[in-house]
């Protein structure tokens, strides 16, 4: 007898069952399928984030390192050329110019002598005057008046007197130096000169260069009525013929000998100074030395046209001569002209 199992279950109801068992698979297989699908694209989306933000942080990271990169480069670079500034600039640091510094640096800032400012301020406004006729025979000074050239001297600097008879008396006679020259500071060329105009009465006479060097520093005159007895002054002059020296004096008094006024002072005048400046506290020239104003029985005074002398003479010259010499003058009293 064949062994079967029979179903109490109706043979509709199985399959029902069946369908329903295999339509619940279905749905859990969608729904993995969909969470798989999900899970993908997060994961997906979080790789691509993942990369962008280290795709950014290398980037910030790179950029970080070649600015660091370049920073150290360039002050690597900014060294070498310091290091190389400093050798080129120790190489041309001559023995002349350390010893220019150590001159400049070795008073103190508060140290106030007038020759040291003189030195300073006036003496690039001063000129060697060289004269002769054939061959150089006088040296003496002159203050350059503006940058055209025109120097302010002596008249018995750039001409030779001699006495001539006439009428039974001996006349005085100027004759010009066929050789005037001129050597301005800081430059040992001899620069040739033409007499403009000289005025033996008050020994002041006019001289301009030919060729006119450039960077020429005019000196600045000071009124004369500015000028007060016992205020120190410098001399700067081409004292023997040696080049420009400074010495320091005060004003001793004031003189007029019917033809000028004179500024009196115990600097310093030897040969060679005729045609010097004598400058103020200001370094503004208050007279031009002229050492024949007295004989060698008054000592150690000297005596300086004075500017209100020197004015005068420069007006004279511009309307007579028809030129236009120029002068700068101070103004000490504050809208004074």
């Amino acid at each position: 007898m064949d062994n079967k199992i029979v179903s109490d279950i109706p043979e509709d109801e199985l399959m029902l069952k069946a369908e329903e068992e295999i339509s619940s698979l279905k749905e859990e297989v969608r729904q993995v399928k969909t969470k798989v699908k999900i899970y993908s694209i997060i994961t997906i989306i979080a790789l691509i984030t993942i990369n962008i933000i280290l795709i950014f942080v290398g980037a910030l990271w790179g950029k970080a390192q070649l600015a660091d990169s370049l920073r150290i480069a360039s002050e690597e670079l900014a060294l070498d050329i310091e290091e190389g500034i400093k050798a080129d600039v120790r190489q041309r640091i001559t023995e002349d110019i350390l010893k220019e510094y150590a001159g400049e640096h070795y008073l103190p800032e508060d140290y106030a002598a007038i020759g040291v400012y003189a030195d300073r301020y006036a003496r690039p406004s001063v000129v060697q005057v060289l004269c002769g006729m054939s061959n150089i025979t006088e040296r003496a000074t002159g203050v350059i008046l503006n940058t055209d050239g025109y120097v302010l001297t002596n008249t018995h600097v750039v001409t030779h007197k001699s006495e001539i008879p006439s009428g039974g008396s001996m006349v005085v006679h100027y004759k010009p130096y066929e050789q005037i020259k001129a050597i301005i500071q800081g430059n040992n060329s001899e620069y040739e000169m033409e007499l403009i105009a000289f005025n033996p009465d008050v020994d002041l006479a006019i001289i301009k260069f030919k060729e006119t060097p450039t960077g020429l520093t005019p000196a600045t005159l000071v009124k004369a009525d500015y000028v007060r007895r016992g205020e120190d002054v410098a001399l700067i002059g081409n004292t023997i013929g040696y080049g420009l020296t400074v010495s320091v004096g005060a004003v001793s008094g004031f003189y007029n000998n019917g033809n000028m006024d004179i500024v009196l002072t115990d600097a310093l005048a030897l040969s060679g100074t005729s045609g010097a400046g004598l400058f103020n506290v200001y370094s503004q020239l208050v007279g031009l030395i002229s050492v024949q104003l007295f004989s060698e029985q008054s000592g150690s005074m000297a005596g300086a046209i004075s500017t209100k002398s020197i004015i005068e003479y420069i007006d004279e010259v511009n309307a007579q001569v028809d030129v236009n010499i120029g002068y700068t003058l101070a103004d000490l009293v504050p809208g004074d002209q």
